[in-house]
């Protein structure tokens, strides 16, 4: 999870690593906006913890967690503050005219805030780079192959385990041999009939 950021940083000779600082968002996923039981659940198992850990020892930079508060809100440019929609974020300054992606824009500013203390503006003719870390959207052939190594014994332990499910339903709405104690080896239905 954190080998493509660490090859980053020591590829890139970075002196300082800073990271958006989000202890405490849990607390926050209950408010005005709510996020269901489903987006609850996967905040809480967020394992960001060890994930800082291994990037702190890939890389041997101290981590700096820095309060990341309006920081995909705040245009760069002008400094005003407007809630994204969706994931590109337009100023509504006629004059600024600032547009960028949401997530490099919070890069921007957490960097401002990171050199200046402070978001400060920045010029409209400076060329923002991305470069996107994260994981590839299709599996390639190795992942593919790993991943099936490990699902297709479950699958087959699962439809084993289900045909044997099946079998002793089967077997047991099958009719039933007769006790040899009675007069004759006839088959004798699970259910008893009262005969009047």
């Amino acid at each position: 999870m954190s080998k493509k950021p660490a090859n980053h940083v020591i590829n890139h000779n970075t002196a300082t690593l800073i990271v958006g600082d989000v202890r405490g968002i849990e607390k926050h996923s209950k408010a005005k906006r709510s996020m269901g039981r489903h987006g609850r659940q996967q905040l809480s198992q967020w394992s960001r913890g060890p994930q800082e850990q291994y990037l702190n020892e890939k890389t041997n930079l101290e981590i700096q967690p820095l309060n990341e508060s309006y920081s995909s809100q705040t245009c760069p440019a002008c400094l005003r503050r407007k809630r994204p929609s969706g994931r590109h974020y337009r100023c509504e300054s006629p004059i600024c005219g600032f547009s960028c992606h949401r997530d490099a824009l919070g890069a921007i500013n957490i960097l401002q805030k990171a050199i200046y203390a402070e978001c400060s503006p920045i010029g409209l003719d400076t060329t923002i780079l991305v470069t996107y870390l994260r994981a590839e959207k299709h599996w390639s052939l190795n992942q593919r192959k790993t991943h099936q190594k490990v699902q297709c014994p479950k699958a087959r332990a699962r439809s084993s385990a289900q045909n044997r499910a099946l079998s002793e339903i089967s077997q047991t709405s099958k009719p039933k041999l007769a006790n040899s104690s009675t007069s004759t080896n006839s088959l004798v239905p699970d259910q008893s009939v009262a005969v009047a």
